[in-house]
């Protein structure tokens, strides 16, 4: 795996800020960048790019990277099926 030994990942168990992120990768080398992802599953493929924009709100609006410090990629992720719809967000804290 090629994150092996460079993030502490975590799953929807792990709170920061207002709740609790889909999936959180914490850097642990200084020059690498920090991840958090938030999952929407929609049923028909016209929802993507609004279903993608909402986990990206989420993201921001439960401040899911709250205890994280450098910089950060927030990703918002929406699938119908197999098919995936992403948008992202540079931040630095």
């Amino acid at each position: 795996m090629a994150f092996c030994g460079q993030y502490r990942i975590f799953g929807d168990r792990l709170e920061s800020g207002l709740g609790f992120a889909d999936i959180i990768m914490e850097k642990k080398r200084a020059f690498d960048i920090n991840v958090v992802m938030e999952l929407k599953r929609c049923k028909d493929e016209n929802d993507f790019e609004s279903e993608s924009a909402l986990a990206l709100k989420q993201i921001e609006e439960k401040e899911y990277h709250y205890d994280l410090r450098g910089r950060t990629i927030l990703y918002g992720i929406s699938f119908c099926g197999k098919e995936p719809h992403i948008l992202s967000k540079v931040v630095d804290l």
